[in-house]
């Protein structure tokens, strides 16, 4: 498979503010793509301008071989996006989106099959103006997936949902995958999608840091962790005397090379007859961008 996607010399401004700086990536069909980085630092807008949603000052986009701007959007038989925050006619229904973005022949059938998925039967012949947050973001992710598009843009899909509702939409992605479908999908902490992508892209104040496989980014990249033992504060002095970065004592918040094995690490509490309670990656570390 090739690329499906690839930007060249991105910039784009608010006013006097630059919020994407010569950003060049290519896509390639097939693979979930993560993008993250913090808040304000350029997510949403990159897939505005890849949506064709928003205006560029300088660069190119190209999608499917084709450029992409304001006068030329992709169909939205190609591609379905969920973008923060998602805009809705207040006044018509779910059901009536719905049908507004799928017009294929098996429309009623696809309609019910994500209706179906995603729980909306209860609320979705009513006013778009009664939903919830987490309704409104269901109902988005359903518009973006109608119509099994070839390529889906997800913003921080999991947003507003409890933890059923995002393993629901977890298991969508997996199964986009798996039907050859490529998917973007951004998060502020990578830690929320690892387990899904096959490449990052990581953005600090709209610049990118690293794009690449997560292999190489994991490899490169160091990692945080707490950690709670039964006996923190002679833990963290263990560990820091074997040259571990250990701060803190209540979690111990532990800084890990990518390209280190945590199991020394283990091995050396358990000789010390220390047990361990709970490990948890909490994010990320390239220079001084954290995600």
């Amino acid at each position: 498979m090739g690329n499906i996607l690839k930007i060249t010399n991105l910039q784009k401004s608010f006013g006097k503010k630059t919020v994407l700086k010569n950003v060049n990536l290519t896509m390639e069909e097939g693979h979930v793509i993560g993008i993250v980085g913090a808040s304000e630092s350029g997510k949403s807008t990159l897939l505005r301008t890849m949506m064709g949603m928003a205006s560029v000052d300088e660069g190119r986009i190209e999608m499917f071989g084709n450029q992409i701007n304001r006068n030329n959007q992709p169909k939205v038989q190609n591609v379905g996006a969920l973008i923060q925050a998602p805009s809705f006619y207040q006044l018509f229904t779910g059901l009536e989106h719905l049908k507004l973005y799928d017009n294929s022949p098996d429309a009623d059938q696809q309609i019910a099959f994500v209706s179906d998925y995603f729980q909306m039967n209860d609320y979705l012949s009513q006013p778009v103006s009664s939903y919830s947050l987490a309704m409104k973001q269901k109902l988005g992710l359903a518009l973006a997936m109608v119509n099994h598009p070839q390529m889906l843009i997800l913003d921080e899909p999991f947003v507003h949902l409890n933890m059923a509702d995002q393993k629901r939409v977890t298991e969508s992605i997996e199964k986009a995958k798996q039907a050859g479908q490529t998917v973007v999908i951004t998060a502020e902490n990578l830690t929320e999608i690892t387990n899904l992508v096959d490449d990052v892209v990581v953005l600090d104040q709209g610049t990118v840091v690293t794009a690449g496989s997560l292999a190489d980014l994991l490899d490169k990249s160091a990692q945080v962790y707490y950690l709670r033992t039964d006996a923190d504060q002679t833990a963290q002095k263990l560990l820091k005397a074997r040259g571990y970065l250990a701060t803190k004592d209540d979690p111990i918040e532990l800084t890990v090379s990518g390209s280190d094995s945590l199991n020394p690490l283990f091995q050396l509490l358990i000789d010390s007859q220390i047990q361990i309670e709970s490990i948890t990656c909490q994010h990320f570390v390239i220079g001084n961008c954290q995600f």
